[in-house]
């Protein structure tokens, strides 16, 4: 395998930087979207002023090919960063690029792990747009991140499973035994509290007021040794964080395989909660046979078998998906921002600002567009959730999607 870095200097966009006060222009839709592209990323503080970002490379979804006269075929990648003061600015501060190429791949399109250094500074507040072009393959994808680097940021803790490979999602998936690491130091010592996510209800529809704070789940207290836990028997929402730290930490779900995908008839029917009026619900709910009730209603509400397979795989896809990309402080499918992709699908666009995100649907026959605004707030397990600001407006496009799924 042979590798050619550049380095290249990207030029500034617009002069200044644009005040956080507004929206950005960037439309984000594409970071929850079905298909992220052939890599993942993550994050972990090294120390005071340097971050590692960690990319794992999926060399099966890569393009490879060979050139006249060569019996190797090679794949051409690159990885460029850009680091932004904050989130609506145009003004780079930052920006690199690796172009890469590999050949030993090609037979066993495996996965491999790649590290890049940026300089971001304690107490800094910066956003980090991660893009992969496979060459070969002419295609782009874009992730990124949003930081606040200081001793209560996630992004100080870096998770492994058993087998030492570096945990990508922030939930357990056929593993047991983790292990938990502040900025590369697993001798930190720790602390862990773990969550019941069975107390946590799911999110009220859209025009619903929320008149008080949800109450905060039972709790255990779980001691890392050397930063290790074993969950193998227990499920929730695990909080870690620096023994001294009393907010913030890392977020991690401890929840069955084979999640994000949820496959027990008795959670499937809790995510119908959005879909169903209170009868029809607690009918469904205490059913004999969960498994048959929840096949039949698909079936009842969709008329015939291939259209009722449709729309329940349909709907099952947007929970999982939910899941993958929303869950924080709870499963996906339980939040806000979950609950309108459940019900809406994929935004059309996605636009935010500090702390905020506003998801833009279409509506081609009148031509207006259907907005709903989340905002991040702090839970009372310390972890920081995005809330819809409900309207009495919603009620009516709610109930005429919640008409689309069940007709």
């Amino acid at each position: 395998m042979r590798f050619v870095t550049a380095l290249i200097l990207f030029s500034l966009l617009l002069p200044g930087c644009i005040s956080t006060n507004r929206l950005t222009t960037r439309n984000y839709s594409g970071t929850i979207n079905e298909y992220a592209g052939p890599f993942r990323k993550t994050l972990v503080h090294k120390n005071d002023s340097v971050s590692d970002v960690i990319i794992e490379i999926n060399h099966s979804e890569l393009k490879y090919l060979k050139k006249k006269g060569s019996n190797i075929y090679k794949s051409h990648y690159s990885i460029a960063y850009e680091i932004y003061p904050d989130i609506t600015s145009n003004k780079v501060s930052d920006s690199n690029a690796n172009i890469l190429s590999d050949s030993l791949h090609f037979a066993t399109f495996d996965r491999s792990i790649r590290k890049i250094p940026i300089a971001i500074k304690d107490s800094g507040v910066v956003f980090v747009g991660l893009s992969f072009k496979d060459l070969n393959g002419k295609k782009t994808f874009h992730h990124f991140l949003e930081i606040e680097k200081s001793s209560s940021d996630k992004w100080n803790y870096l998770v492994k499973n058993n087998s030492g490979q570096i945990q990508f999602d922030n939930y357990k998936k056929y593993h047991e035994k983790f292990r938990f690491e502040y900025r590369g130091n697993y001798n930190v010592e720790m602390q862990a509290i773990l969550y019941d996510l069975n107390a946590i209800a799911p999110a009220r529809a859209p025009f619903t007021q929320l008149e008080l704070k949800e109450p905060l789940p039972s709790s255990e207290h779980l001691f890392p040794d050397k930063g290790v836990l074993n969950l193998a028997n227990k499920s929730g929402l695990l909080v870690i964080r620096k023994k001294e730290i009393e907010i913030g930490g890392y977020p991690f779900l401890s929840v069955a395989a084979p999640f994000p995908k949820i496959s027990d008839a008795e959670t499937k029917i809790q995510t119908l909660r959005y879909i169903t009026g209170n009868d029809e619900f607690l009918k469904l709910k205490y059913s004999d046979n969960q498994k048959d009730a929840y096949i039949d209603f698909w079936g009842k509400s969709s008329g015939d078998y291939d259209r009722a397979y449709s729309k329940m795989a349909a709907y099952e896809k947007n929970v999982t998906y939910a899941n993958r990309f929303f869950s924080l402080s709870r499963e996906g499918w339980k939040t806000d921002r979950g609950m309108i992709y459940i019900v809406f699908g994929l935004p059309d666009k996605v636009l935010k600002h500090s702390g905020q995100e506003k998801w833009i649907y279409h509506n081609q026959r009148k031509g207006t567009d259907l907005e709903f605004v989340f905002k991040k707030e702090e839970t009372l397990t310390g972890i920081e959730e995005y809330y819809l600001k409900r309207k009495e407006e919603y009620r009516i496009p709610w109930y005429k999607k919640v008409e689309h799924w069940k007709n």
